[in-house]
This record gives structure tokens, C-alpha cells and sequence, in this order.
């Protein structure tokens, strides 16, 4: 069986990076609900990421990596920076 998610990208930073990427909610939700329900989890799945480090300098790009949700200071809906 098959579980619908919608891709919704994001920015996440922690004190020493910034994530770029997307996660995967279920359809029509809100990010802050997807963070809030992963709360027992440790870590958050991000796809088609990018990591740089606090001066704007790439650091690494993933397909997928696992973003530690303790290390995270302010997550972002993607688009909305205003970058």
C-alpha cells in the first residue's frame, strides 16, 4: 500500500549549516504539523539536499540525508526567506 506525500521544501538551519531541501508530508499539511509529529523520531529525511556551511559555501549536495531534529535552531518553509 502506497502512502500519498506531497514534496514541500525547506530551509533548515543549525549553528553551523544551512539545509536546503524538501520533505515529504501528507497531502494538504503544514510543516510545522509534519515536525511536530516527528517528534519521538531523532532525525528528519530531507531529499535533493544542499548543505552549506554559514557563509554561503557548498559543503555537499545529497539525494537524501537524515537532518538531526535536536540540531535545528529554525526551519523555514522553502520559498519564503526571501532569498
Amino acid at each position: 500500500m502506497k502512502i500519498e506525500k506531497e514534496q514541500k521544501p525547506i530551509i533548515a538551519h543549525t549553528a553551523s549549516y544551512k539545509v536546503t531541501g524538501k520533505v515529504f508530508i501528507p497531502p494538504g499539511g503544514r510543516i510545522s504539523d509534519f515536525i511536530s509529529s516527528t517528534a519521538q523520531r531523532k532525525f528528519i529525511a530531507v531529499a535533493d539536499a544542499v548543505v552549506t556551511d554559514i557563509f554561503g559555501k557548498e559543503i555537499c549536495k545529497a539525494d537524501f540525508l537524515e537532518l538531526n531534529r535536536d540540531e535545528i535552531i529554525f526551519l523555514i518553509p522553502g520559498g519564503e526567506s526571501g532569498e
